[in-house]
């Protein structure tokens, strides 16, 4: 097995790294390695979504294709199919979603239908319907979480919508809670984790959509939200998610994201600001692990052709990565830890406290017939 450790000096992005990265990476005693990978024979890219301990499976998805793939560590392809476009057992829009793996079913969301539970090789299992007119922005969550006696999942846009008017969609966003809770025996619906106090989205301006990260680690919610570097810590009460505490990973050196007075001027605003943000959050064995980005200094990314689609992804690609630590108790262990470049972080982490990503094979100039999978671990301290 190759295990390949990328420390601060071999690191392939030394010369992006700043040097008070180095020193704080370096202090901090961690490091990040790459300690296997899985080849999967499959033309096109996937992107792997859960693993299921019990099986030995990661569920993966083609986002170009929509076809689904599940595959174990020996990159063998269990199974290969695409959920049905047509009947009563259709899946129409899937997307804005993770899928999961939950007590060997494949589970979606549905923005149209509800909740959906389908066997390893893709047949229909069972639906729980979604009550009423609604609406999913999406985000970075689960299809849905057991929250006491209830199921609980990323909150949808119910009521009329104007969308004659999205600035008031988002003033709405940026002030309701994050949770819809559904009584699965009568069908009423409440909502719970309240928007999360002093965060950017206050002060008037616009900064598209939440893009929310949420992972839960027993009895603690973790939320992200796109626009700042720090989380937010809820703990459940019954059926109810309370706020307890906002964690910031206090950079001094990150490009803020750029606030737009007006609905009408936010893309122009932010054309070139590549803001700093987290990508994906971890937990495993009392730890908490972001990665994270510090963005690109406009003076740099001013000099690229957002609309030259391979300049710009090239740009884009290039972005150093690094990972932070926190403790059970949320105290920062270390930050700015470089990860490898040429890779996609997957929100995907196994019983083992490995975290898995996807080699990109355009950074790396190649075609290749099959999916690498690479397998990342912290070590240290």
């Amino acid at each position: 097995m190759k295990f390949l450790t990328f420390n601060y000096i071999g690191f392939v992005l030394l010369a992006a790294c700043s040097q008070s990265a180095m020193e704080s990476a370096l202090s901090s005693g961690y490091q990040v390695a790459v300690v296997d990978s899985i080849q999967v024979d499959y033309l096109g890219n996937l992107f792997v979504m859960d693993y299921d301990p019990a099986s030995g499976l990661y569920l993966s998805r083609n986002n170009s294709t929509e076809e689904m793939v599940l595959f174990d560590d020996a990159g063998t392809i269990k199974e290969q199919f695409t959920f049905q476009k047509d009947g009563p057992e259709a899946v129409y829009s899937a997307n804005g979603f993770l899928l999961s793996l939950i007590e060997g079913k494949i589970v979606l969301m549905d923005h149209q239908k509800g909740i959906h539970f389908f066997n390893p090789n893709g047949t229909f299992y069972k639906r729980i319907n979604m009550p009423g007119e609604h609406f999913f922005i999406g985000g970075k969550s689960l299809p849905y979480y057991p929250l006491g006696e209830r199921i609980a999942y990323l909150r949808p846009e119910r009521g009329e919508i104007d969308w004659e008017n999205p600035a008031n969609i988002f003033k709405g966003i940026y002030s309701s809670p994050l949770i819809e809770v559904l009584d699965t025996l009568s069908g009423t619906v409440k909502q719970t984790m309240e928007f999360p106090p002093n965060t950017v989205y206050e002060d008037g301006n616009y900064y598209h959509g939440l893009f929310p990260i949420i992972v839960r680690n027993g009895n603690e919610w973790l939320l992200s939200l796109m626009a700042e570097r720090k989380y937010h810590v809820y703990l459940e009460n019954g059926n109810k998610l309370e706020y307890s505490r906002t964690v910031d990973l206090g950079l001094t050196d990150a490009v803020d994201i750029k606030g737009s007075p007006t609905i009408d001027l936010m893309y122009e605003t932010n054309l070139f600001n590549i803001f700093g943000r987290f990508y994906e959050m971890y937990t495993h064995d009392g730890l908490t692990l972001v990665v994270y980005s510090k963005g690109i200094k406009e003076e740099i990314s001013m000099q690229y052709d957002p609309t030259n689609s391979e300049e710009w992804a090239s740009l884009m690609q290039g972005i150093p990565r690094y990972l932070a630590v926190f403790d059970s108790d949320h105290q920062l262990l270390g930050k700015e830890i470089p990860l490898p470049p040429g890779i996609h972080f997957t929100p995907v982490i196994n019983h083992k406290g490995e975290f898995l990503a996807i080699k990109d094979q355009d950074f790396w100039g190649v075609e290749e017939d099959i999916v690498t999978v690479y397998k990342l671990k912290l070590s240290g301290k």
